[in-house]
């Protein structure tokens, strides 16, 4: 593509939510800038604005370093384009870096991908998020979330089993970030997905709810049982969860079979 010049004021971050916020990489691009490793920046327009698809940390170091608003910026230009074709670019020029999981997750969900909107859909229905970092009402393990509504390639996605997921989680313990590990969705996750026909979701919340520590401890617990025992740490969080609530039931019939015979 041909490269062509706008001045940095010219310049607008697209605020999308597959983007990367300021990283360190920005303060080092000021500090140890260099005009002949400068590579160009990718930009598009929407609806008359000039956006930045990929050199965000580029453009924040060169605003760092004190450059001028009609600072010439070398850039390619995809042109006009829509939100799900910028999505695409963007996962395809960081390709090579490994975006994080988050992100490619974020940026499949723009494009408009099946999964990951029905993830969101599911999410947001339950008045909880998907952000980065850990945040009350907020999810970032995305990964564990794609697991449990699709566990293999060629399973069906299972929305109710994801619904019900969360749902038994925010119920015992709320929305917090503690709770909303991807290991404690994984292993609560595959309880439901097992035990769906079986699995009282109220009585499981109630006597998760009421075992001492939280879901701090019961994780605690499954790492104790993986370092003794081996597997994943989802299977062992989801065996702790049997044993909670196995643990006063009396008819063999209305109890669930432990991961681990």
């Amino acid at each position: 593509m041909k490269i062509t010049f706008y001045s940095l004021k010219q310049l607008e971050q697209w605020d999308a939510v597959c983007q990367r916020g300021e990283t360190p990489m920005a303060q080092r691009i000021a500090e140890d800038f260099d005009p002949d490793k400068f590579r160009p920046i990718d930009i598009f327009h929407q609806d008359g604005t000039t956006y930045v698809v990929d050199g965000r940390q580029r453009t924040t170091g060169l605003r760092l370093m004190g450059s001028s608003d009609d600072f010439q910026v070398p850039c390619i230009d995809h042109g006009e384009l829509s939100t799900k074709r910028a999505a695409e670019i963007f996962k395809g020029l960081n390709d090579f870096i490994r975006l994080r999981k988050f992100n490619t997750f974020m940026a499949d969900y723009l494009e408009g991908k099946h999964d990951q909107c029905t993830i969101v859909e599911i999410v947001e229905n339950l008045e909880l998020r998907i952000v980065p970092g850990g945040q009350t009402g907020g999810i970032q393990a995305v990964d564990a979330l794609e697991w449990v509504l699709r566990p293999t390639k060629r399973s069906e996605p299972d929305a109710e089993a994801l619904r019900r997921t969360l749902q038994i989680i925010v119920a015992a313990w709320g929305p917090t970030k503690y709770a909303l590990q991807g290991q404690i969705i994984r292993g609560i996750g595959r309880v439901v997905l097992r035990d769906k026909e079986r699995l009282d979701d109220a009585y499981m919340a109630r006597k998760l709810a009421g075992r001492d520590g939280g879901p701090a401890k019961l994780l605690a617990d499954a790492h104790a049982e993986k370092k003794l025992l081996g597997g994943q740490v989802g299977t062992c969080v989801a065996d702790q969860a049997i044993l909670v609530y196995n643990h006063g039931r009396r008819a063999r019939d209305r109890m669930l079979k432990p991961f681990r015979s």
